[in-house]
């Protein structure tokens, strides 16, 4: 048959007998109904994709962004002719987790994928919602147990920035981010040396956020469409606030383009604003009194 390939134990067979019969199958392999040639009683082994040539690559990845309240899912391709290609994005507001996966089902028909043809997966770490990022990593980590996958986080943050960066073209970019405790936080980027990198500077500022309009006069600031409205109440112009959440399309983007930024799996935390610390209550020593039995009561 031209196009397919037979291999038992590593060594290549003749396929002009197989008649088209499978018995059983694994993910990108099918075991055919005759006996090996080689007086071998099991069966041979079909390749259900023809060899690749030398130096050619095709790879399917999925981005999972749940840190905000936009929330999105995406899946890419990355191939050694094209480079990294978005085939389909979706973005939800809120908490919709079960119809960003009816949106993987639709693009599995569309694109006649299969869930085990995903070799990576994305996730989108933080800082934001911890509910939501525990969500994502605990998906991700899911699909890494039942298929394999290569497990890889990011920073939200710089995937923020990176759009940004992307859409105004500044040099200099300030992530805002709600910090709760009535205070927000302010993560400063830089554009890198490297062409499309990027570099984060400093440390984390935290403060009420009217405290960074002065932020704004040495680099723009991306935040929620809430926080930029609140910026823009106090003077801070247009030109200088770009609201906005991150995406998963972006994730995936960066992740390939800045591998040094990346996390890898399968253990992923999330990136917290402030370090978790957790103090144990001291144990109950009170001793409470027994109370008086009745004589005409059983005890």
């Amino acid at each position: 048959m031209p196009g397919v390939s037979i291999t038992w134990q590593g060594t290549p067979r003749d396929a002009s007998w197989w008649n088209g019969s499978i018995v059983g199958w694994e993910p990108f392999q099918h075991y055919l109904c005759r006996p090996d040639p080689f007086e071998n009683p099991f069966v041979g082994c079909l390749s259900l994709h023809p060899p690749r040539q030398k130096g050619r690559y095709s790879l399917k990845i999925l981005a999972i962004e749940w840190s905000q309240r936009q929330r999105s899912l995406a899946l890419g391709e990355l191939t050694s002719e094209k480079g990294l290609e978005c085939l389909a994005s979706v973005i939800l507001e809120g908490i919709h987790d079960a119809a960003l996966w009816d949106a993987f089902e639709r693009w599995s028909e569309d694109f006649q994928l299969d869930a085990a043809e995903i070799q990576k997966v994305v996730v989108g770490l933080g800082p934001g919602s911890h509910a939501g990022v525990r969500h994502a990593i605990a998906a991700a980590y899911g699909w890494h147990l039942a298929k394999g996958c290569e497990l890889l986080g990011l920073s939200s943050a710089l995937v923020l920035a990176c759009q940004a960066m992307d859409q105004r073209g500044w040099e200099s970019i300030h992530v805002a981010i709600d910090a709760q405790r009535s205070e927000a936080a302010l993560l400063s980027f830089t554009k890198g040396q490297k062409e499309g990198s990027i570099d984060q500077e400093g440390l984390t500022r935290f403060g009420p956020l009217e405290s960074f309009k002065e932020a704004a006069a040495c680099g723009g600031i991306v935040a929620s469409q809430e926080m930029v409205d609140r910026l823009r109440s106090i003077g801070v112009a247009d030109d200088q606030l770009l609201p906005a959440y991150p995406e998963a399309s972006w994730l995936m983007k960066v992740a390939i383009e800045q591998p040094s930024t990346v996390r890898k799996g399968p253990i992923l935390e999330p990136l917290y604003l402030r370090k978790a610390s957790f103090v144990k209550a001291p144990p109950i020593t009170a001793v409470l009194p027994l109370s008086e039995v009745s004589p005409d009561r059983e005890p």
